[in-house]
């Protein structure tokens, strides 16, 4: 194997193909390619059973991940490139919705010396998890100083953090 060195890194790169004549067509290549370029998807439809299974478990998305061996990122991709997958995806986030209510249910009377529904770890994981149904929110709608126009975009903030700010506000902090 030659080595590289400091001499080399300096000449202007020559490629192997600079010289070549290309024959009658050659430069016509139609695309799209009839074959696929890159590594092959280790995607399954297989696996849009799976994620509906765990999702009537409770289970979510990093647990997901790990049990298919992918990271988020592919698992993003996958909800966007297989129109199953995605639909799989949905049930499953409304069977995990469905194990944690069920949950609730059973547990949020508690018993004597019985098991216990700890609330708000309860209360945290379903605002995290579920915020379309669960986070608490209120809109407040802007208006300009010079009119009573509404300010074209109305801003959602979520009602901790505005306890924050008034807390905040009340110690002097900003």
């Amino acid at each position: 194997m030659n080595e590289i060195t400091p001499e080399d890194l300096e000449k202007p790169f020559e490629s192997p193909f600079d010289d070549q004549e290309f024959e009658d067509g050659d430069e016509d290549i139609e695309y799209p390619l009839p074959f696929k370029l890159g590594r092959p998807t280790s995607y399954r439809p297989s696996y849009c059973k799976k994620i509906i299974e765990w999702g009537r478990d409770g289970r979510n998305v990093p647990y997901m991940c790990a049990q298919l061996g992918i990271g988020k990122t592919t698992f993003k991709e996958w909800l966007n490139r297989h129109a199953e997958f995605g639909r799989a995806y949905e049930v499953s986030k409304c069977g995990s919705q469905n194990y944690y209510e069920n949950l609730a249910t059973t547990h949020l009377i508690e018993q004597k010396d019985g098991d216990k529904l700890n609330t708000n770890l309860y209360k945290m994981h379903m605002c995290a998890h579920y915020k379309e149904d669960y986070a608490q929110t209120t809109e407040v709608n802007l208006t300009t100083l010079d009119s009573n126009a509404p300010v074209p975009a109305t801003i959602t903030q979520t009602i901790d953090s505005i306890e924050q700010k008034i807390r905040g506000n009340l110690e002097g902090k900003t």
